[in-house]
């Protein structure tokens, strides 16, 4: 049986990928007079006791409530009240059908009930649908309204059962099975088909001795059984879940399987937890079931139910309206940004239309003045405007020295003449010096179309030779500088 458990448990895992996150959860389990309160971390589906603790249910008021921890309230099954209910099946609106079983319940017990119920399938043309009715009463779900002051903490008030229904489709999903759990002198049957529960039945039994025990167990369980295979023949239940004391004695499990004729699995405590809580997981399996915990059968109180959708919400909304602050906040950054881009191209645009207009000196004072030195040192005395205009032509002077510049007014233009000369020891440095001229000369005179310019060295005396012939149309006096 065990290693049929580990196979369906292992294909399950690897297809649901069981709750992979970890969670802190504070179930407190309610019988009788006692409340034990067990803190439990799971991760993956394995499962550690952090502390437990038992308080007296009189005072329950004093439990302490562990504040990172998910808060679960089991209420033993016996506060359950279980109902089929019969509706026509004309009956398809849900607030109709919500309103026939919520008077129906109200005939179950004189106090108001809090409802939850389940539709069983029906074969196709039903008549009637028949429907789990499941009730506690309202006095004992809201005793436990004040227990944590901060209600985001509650997850579930439910009973026991729907926590053990909840494991078992953990183990089981997309299955058809039965779950037995055997517990002193009562035993719990459920039959499921994963997605809800079809079928519930509580029994207590009577005994002397041992033998007896497994004898009346094994004829109730074959009872309940066959009545479930008999009554939802079109259900194809293939596996039995036994729990409780049920796990612990091998030779009464396959007694039982063998006269269910279904596959019995007893789940192996050691994949759950670790050795020191063996005992607690036999004896109290529905414990570990909260963290996958079936919403159809959660009794939470409506106003705890919606102020924890409002806080959702408005932690969403929260968010979006951060987002969309950011959203607009960097919209409005961009714009900014484009019109102080758009401001400085205007500003530039507009000088330069200035400095145009005024013939303002774009050039540096002291470089100015470095070639006003320059060409002085080679006896070409020029004005300020002159020199400017010259400005240009300061990568030719830096590779031949100029021998004559010439600029003379040819209304409505201002022509400008430069010579250069120089003598070469080789040819070689001659050609080289030729080439990079040209070179420099073809740069300026794509920034200057009006440059025209001829070469005319004489190879055998090693002698430069270039004359640069330019046309200013900006000039508005006439000037001759020699």
């Amino acid at each position: 049986m065990i290693s049929i458990f580990k196979k369906i448990f292992d294909r399950n895992i690897q297809s649901q990928k069981l709750l992979l996150e970890s969670t802190l959860e504070q179930v407190l389990d309610v019988k009788d007079d006692v409340i034990t309160s067990y803190f439990i971390k799971k991760r993956d589906h394995f499962f550690k006791l952090l502390s437990t603790k038992t308080y007296e249910s009189s005072k329950f008021e004093t439990i302490n409530i562990i504040k990172k921890a998910r808060l679960h309230i089991l209420l033993d099954s016996k506060n359950v009240i279980n109902k089929e209910i019969e509706i026509n099946s004309v009956i398809k609106n849900q607030n109709a059908i919500n309103n026939i079983l919520t008077l129906k319940a109200k005939e179950l017990d004189k106090e108001e009930l809090k409802i939850r119920y389940s539709q069983i399938p029906a074969k196709k043309n039903a008549q009637s649908i028949i429907y789990n009715l499941y009730a506690i009463k309202k006095s004992i779900i809201y005793s436990y309204n004040d227990l944590a002051p901060d209600k985001l903490k509650y997850k579930t008030i439910s009973s026991d059962c729907f926590s053990l229904y909840s494991f078992s489709a953990m183990l089981l999903p997309k299955s058809y099975f039965i779950c037995c759990f055997l517990q002193d002198s009562e035993i719990f049957t459920i039959a499921c088909d994963n997605e809800q529960i079809i079928f519930s039945r509580s029994t207590n039994i009577y005994y002397s001795n041992l033998q007896e025990l497994d004898i009346t167990v094994i004829s109730e369980i074959s009872r309940t059984t066959a009545h479930i295979l008999q009554t939802y023949r079109n259900f194809k239940f293939e596996y039995m879940v036994l729990y409780g004391e049920l796990a612990k004695n091998r030779e009464l499990a396959e007694q039982i399987s063998s006269v269910s004729k279904l596959k019995v699995i007893t789940p192996n405590p050691s994949f759950f937890v670790p050795k020191n809580l063996i005992d607690l997981f036999i004896n109290k399996t529905y414990l570990f079931g909260v963290s996958n915990f079936n919403q159809k059968y959660n009794f939470l109180p409506t106003f705890i139910k919606g102020l924890q959708q409002y806080t959702k919400i408005s932690k969403w909304l929260m968010i979006g309206l951060m987002v969309i602050a950011l959203y607009l906040s960097a919209v409005t950054m961009i714009n900014i940004k484009s019109v102080i881009n758009e401001e400085n191209i205007l500003n530039t645009n507009k000088q330069i239309f200035n400095i145009k207009k005024t013939n303002i000196n774009l050039y540096d004072t002291k470089e100015l003045k470095y070639l006003e030195h320059f060409l002085s040192l080679q006896n070409i005395m020029l004005s300020r405007n002159i020199i400017e205009k010259l400005y240009l032509f300061t990568p030719l002077f830096n590779i031949v020295k100029p021998h004559h510049i010439e600029f003379d007014f040819v209304d409505p233009q201002e022509v400008g003449k430069l010579e250069f000369e120089q003598t070469f020891d080789d040819l070689k440095s001659l050609i080289n010096i030729e080439k990079v001229f040209k070179q420099t000369l073809q740069e300026i005179q794509n920034q200057h179309n009006s440059l025209t310019f001829t070469i005319n060295s004489d190879y055998k005396k090693l002698e430069f030779k270039a004359k640069v012939n330019i046309i200013f149309s900006n000039t508005v006096s006439k000037r001759r500088n020699r």
